[in-house]
């Protein structure tokens, strides 16, 4: 009996079985991608913005929602893709880039994160 417990590996995966795909594997959290004081100088930024991300992430895939969370100190953006491939493409390209003098940290959401926005910044339409 122990020699076959000993034997039992949760690593293997049936060949038939594809991997689940989530909403989380399909979107990339964004930081330090604007600052508090670049939305304050100019009202227009926060668009200028998530054109700008929506325009070069839309490079990597079909890109489904940008959503600039204009009340965070890190100047966080999520970006959904429509494909988990076209997040992890996002996160390699934007990663550790310089974006307005600042240097990115890309990762997929855990779907724990609770950002904050200004009711402003409520129109999610951008789908």
């Amino acid at each position: 009996m122990d020699a076959k417990l000993a034997d039992w590996s949760d690593d293997d995966v049936p060949a038939n079985v594809a991997p689940v795909s989530s909403k989380r594997d399909k979107t990339v959290v964004l930081q330090h991608m604007f600052t508090q004081k670049e939305l304050e100088e100019d009202p227009a930024a926060l668009l200028e913005i998530k054109e700008d991300i929506r325009d070069e992430c839309s490079k990597l895939g079909v890109v489904t929602s940008v959503v600039l969370y204009d009340e965070e100190e890190d100047g966080i953006v999520t970006v959904k893709f429509k494909e988990p491939e076209s997040a992890l493409a996002c996160i390699n390209l934007m990663h550790g880039r310089s974006f307005g003098g600042m240097k990115v940290e890309a990762a997929l959401a855990t779907g724990k994160e609770r950002f904050k926005r200004s009711k402003a910044n409520n129109d999610d339409s951008d789908n």
